[in-house]
């Protein structure tokens, strides 16, 4: 049985586009199951870890007894490097599956990115609930390590964040030039997913600017106000 090795890491990302990228890997992979091959995937990342002070000396300050050094300090994350190694056919049944799991997200993101095309997590969870059984743990943590591999957010490969939280109230508004979102006084929704790169350009408003928002904090209860200026300036008052 021949072994046919895929790595995605920064370093096989750094000179060729994202489209192209997941089309070599699918390709190194669906041949091998043409073939037979015995495969070997391996992903590379670095993963934070946890935050940790950083001491260092900045400066002296004059007194009678002498220099006293001031200490300056600094947050940084600290991170490490990961490798995920699955091999398929396994003898192992878990293993397979977990292949078989990151093969079906990788032809997922494929197809977004090609189409140009977002889901969210969510959304891919529920393509298959048989194969992913839950999202938590398993289609998150697949997708963020696919996106740390390739060194780019998951919004870059299709993926973006569950919808979370409702809005009620009139309101409409272009997003990126294409989506159209609208609002009926009187009905409540979710508030529409959206990724995390996008900015203020992003958006066209189709309607008149609400006077006033009122955020209400599910978990603490806490009611945030913010009012609209002559400036068109939002003032949050709690």
């Amino acid at each position: 049985m021949s072994v046919r090795s895929i790595v995605i890491s920064q370093d096989s990302s750094k000179y060729i586009s994202i489209e192209q990228q997941l089309y070599n890997t699918l390709s190194l992979i669906e041949n091998g199951f043409k073939h037979g091959d015995l495969l070997k995937l391996t992903l590379k990342f670095q993963k934070p870890t946890r935050k940790r002070k950083i001491y260092s000396t900045t400066s002296t300050t004059a007194t009678a007894n002498g220099n006293d050094l001031e200490l300056k300090s600094m947050t940084t994350n600290s991170f490490k490097t990961s490798v995920i190694n699955l091999e398929f056919p396994s003898i192992h049944s878990n293993i397979n599956h977990k292949f078989t799991m990151y093969h079906r997200v990788l032809k997922m993101m494929h197809k977004l990115v090609s189409t140009k095309d977002e889901i969210s997590k969510r959304q891919l969870y529920y393509s298959d609930v048989e194969l992913f059984k839950q999202q938590q743990g398993v289609v998150d943590d697949i997708v963020d390590n696919i996106s740390r591999a390739m060194n780019v957010s998951i919004e870059k490969l299709g993926i973006i964040a569950s919808p979370k939280g409702l809005i009620y109230g009139e309101l409409k508004f272009r997003y990126k030039g294409n989506k159209i979102f609208e609002f009926v006084e009187g009905c409540v929704n979710l508030i529409p997913a959206i990724s995390l790169d996008s900015t203020k350009d992003d958006f066209e408003m189709l309607s008149n600017p609400p006077d006033e928002i009122l955020r209400h904090e599910k978990g603490t209860g806490m009611i945030t106000r913010y009012s609209t200026n002559t400036n068109n300036k939002i003032n949050a008052t709690a």
